[in-house]
């Protein structure tokens, strides 16, 4: 059994969300940044974030930066 995970703070995801940092980086790097706050492993998130982008359609415009991507 994997031992219990501390989720981030919503006063934490409120502090990163008013840098500005998410319009930096890109579609991948988004999900990347999730999925390590998230204290996924490097293999399961790489392995994860490739079926993503494939289930959504997203390959074309993973190094997108995320403010050139339309919300929803």
């Amino acid at each position: 059994m994997l031992p219990a995970r501390r989720l981030p703070s919503a006063e934490y995801r409120l502090h990163v969300a008013s840098t500005g940092i998410y319009d930096r980086m890109t579609a991948w790097e988004l999900v990347e940044y999730f999925g390590r706050l998230y204290r996924m492993t490097q293999e399961r998130l790489v392995e994860r974030m490739e079926t993503i982008f494939q289930w959504l359609q997203m390959n074309d415009f993973r190094d997108v930066l995320a403010r050139r991507c339309r919300p929803g």
